[in-house]
């Protein structure tokens, strides 16, 4: 079998797509801004070619592709439930309106954020780096059923307890995607692991994580589930500046705005509209 080359570790459909400001089959045709954190340069792309890395999953020890078809089709599983959230978030103007019904969505929803941090080149680059462990990346990242076949890890069941809320961004400065998309902005490490994590889905609507070990539980509560409106450009910028912060090396913004960064200050990230 032939291995694909270019290996998304951001997935185009279920995804990156939703930076773009079009939403064609080809995304060649669809297109992002993208900000490079080594050459300091900003340039339009087409999203096929953001967010990838040529054979990232690919290991001596598995079949050619094998984890690249496993994470596609898990990829297209996940889009229904992103649009439907999407689609509500968007088209409501209530404040505090319920997004997700039922038990086994909220879960879902969980299990493809925690995913996207783990499937990340900057997550293979930092266990490429303890030489002692061979392939650590795809361990991490892979299973065996009960069966025998290989799957993707599902370690969420420690986040059972955990509560989302959809915070919808108001303001005039879009949400940016950072090649390494999990903000773990407010970060509650204990001897469970669990952490609150922000997630971008897109420019306008951020995805909230709350661990009950937090001290943001009791007050993010209210909005358990539900829609939060994000006013303050103040705080999209924070996030936004996170998001520069612990990306790999790519920032990516929907088409219509430009990255703005301070002279002579490389380390602070503001977005600006194109004129």
């Amino acid at each position: 079998m032939q291995k694909t080359k270019k290996q998304h570790y951001i997935p185009r459909a279920a995804y990156l797509r939703r930076f773009s400001d079009t939403h064609y089959d080809d995304d060649k045709q669809n297109h992002l801004i993208v900000y490079d954190k080594i050459k300091k340069i900003s340039y339009r792309s087409n999203v096929y070619y953001c967010g990838f890395e040529n054979f990232l999953y690919e290991t001596d020890t598995l079949p050619p592709n094998c984890i690249e078809n496993i994470l596609s089709e898990f990829d297209g599983v996940y889009v229904p439930l992103l649009d439907k959230i999407e689609n509500i978030c968007g088209s409501n103007s209530n404040e505090n309106a319920l997004v997700l019904h039922n038990a086994i969505e909220k879960s879902n929803l969980k299990f493809f954020t925690l995913l996207q941090y783990r499937r990340t080149s900057k997550i293979k680059r930092l266990c490429d780096e303890m030489e002692d462990t061979p392939d650590l990346f795809i361990y991490g990242l892979t299973g065996r059923t009960s069966d025998g076949q290989i799957s993707i890890n599902d370690d969420h069941a420690k986040m059972k307890n955990d509560i989302i809320v959809f915070e919808r961004n108001m303001s005039n400065t879009p949400f940016v995607l950072s090649d390494h998309p999990i903000l773990s902005y407010h970060v509650n490490m204990d001897s469970y692991g669990t952490m609150n994590y922000r997630f971008p889905l897109t420019p306008w609507l951020q995805i909230f994580v709350i661990s009950p070990r937090s001290y943001e539980y009791n007050i993010q509560w209210p909005y358990r589930n539900r829609i939060k409106f994000i006013s303050n450009v103040a705080h999209v910028n924070k996030w936004n500046e996170h998001s520069f912060q612990k990306s790999n090396r790519a920032i990516y913004l929907t088409p219509g705005y430009d990255f703005n960064l301070n002279e002579g200050d490389s380390d602070f990230l503001t977005i600006k509209q194109k004129d």
